[in-house]
């Protein structure tokens, strides 16, 4: 589903394609492109862990941009206007890649939650089985969505959480276990090393970024909007 939908937007944006993105970028002050940039570091981070698809990723992020330049949303979909039967299919396949993909995030949450209910030795004998599971599934699913309603600036909150996710998911733990198991000689360890030090300063240059721009864009923030 991913790479179908990723393709009708390659394929929309080379459609549309306009004079709109430039190589000097936006107008702005040397700290607010900075930000700006640590920022967007976050975003890579956090489609880094979807190296399969990165393909694809790199593919719509660069058409877009040269399609629309600044004005590109971050629901890139949302920029088309039309044909309105292509918008339909690519955000049904959107819906239907993120309902199963909910599912397997959620899932160890709701496992955890449930099974220390079962060991609760107060928890009454009625309240387990699915008379726990569907009010206590409907509350996390209502939650996450009001949750995620009230979120603003969502390409800053991406690179936040790309931010914080990256360095020890996907290096510092991998990296230390390779290490571990296979205790390489002290060349390969100082590299890998050198690799830890410089992705954790990479994460923390992009958590930078990330709040600075969350801080600055939530003067004027309202819910809901």
């Amino acid at each position: 589903m991913s790479f179908a939908y990723s393709c009708i937007a390659l394929g929309l944006s080379i459609a549309e394609g306009n004079t709109y993105g430039t190589i000097a970028g936006q107008k702005l002050s040397p700290s607010a492109k900075a930000f700006g940039v640590l920022n967007s570091l976050g975003s890579v981070l956090f489609a880094y862990s979807f190296s399969m698809i990165l393909v694809e990723i790199q593919a719509v992020s660069v058409a877009g941009y040269m399609a629309f330049g600044s004005s590109i949303q971050p629901d890139i979909l949302t920029r088309f206007a039309g044909p309105g039967w292509v918008l339909i299919w690519a955000n049904a396949m959107v819906i239907i890649h993120m309902v199963p993909a909910y599912q397997v995030y959620a899932q160890p949450t709701l496992a955890f939650i449930e099974e220390r209910y079962a060991r609760w030795a107060r928890a009454p004998a009625w309240s387990r089985g699915w008379k726990l599971r569907i009010p206590l599934r409907s509350f996390y699913v209502v939650a996450v969505c009001i949750i995620a309603i009230c979120l603003p600036f969502f390409n800053d909150i991406v690179g936040l959480i790309g931010a914080l996710g990256f360095w020890p998911t996907t290096v510092f733990f991998p990296v230390e276990c390779w290490i571990r198991v296979y205790n390489p000689d002290k060349r390969k360890r100082f590299w890998l090393r050198v690799l830890n030090i410089a992705c954790g300063i990479l994460t923390l240059a992009a958590m930078v970024g990330s709040i600075q721009l969350i801080v600055v864009d939530s003067s004027g923030y309202s819910f809901f909007d």
